[in-house]
């Protein structure tokens, strides 16, 4: 067993949706997609004060086999039910490394209702 394999954890894609909201205008709702395991580690945390308030922004580098690829954009939940949005491009190791491993970065994120 490999040090990526034993820290894997079971995430879910969040897919959205959107739907009349009988105003003329639209209503996005999210639901579970499909299921994979990635590894997160916080890469880096800032506070902020943006507008009197106090801005947290958590950083995650998020390491996934090469199939279950994240890209910018997609939004996932952890096993913990912590939402998460991808903020970058994949980044893949060569063919010829050995390693089957996919890393974006991903920040903590709250789903719009």
């Amino acid at each position: 067993m490999s040090l990526l394999s034993m820290n894997l954890q079971k995430c879910t894609h969040m897919v959205s949706t959107q739907a009349p909201d009988m105003e003329g205008g639209s209503h996005t709702t999210w639901k579970e997609g499909g299921v994979f395991y990635a590894a997160l580690v916080l890469a880096s945390s800032t506070k902020t004060d943006t507008a009197e308030k106090d801005v947290a922004a958590d950083s995650y580098t998020v390491t996934t086999r090469k199939a279950d690829a994240l890209r910018f954009g997609d939004v996932f939940r952890d096993a913990d039910g912590t939402t998460y949005k991808v903020v970058s491009d994949v980044k893949r190791t060569p063919v010829g490394a050995g390693l089957d491993m996919a890393q974006v970065t991903a920040e903590r994120w709250g789903l719009p209702t």
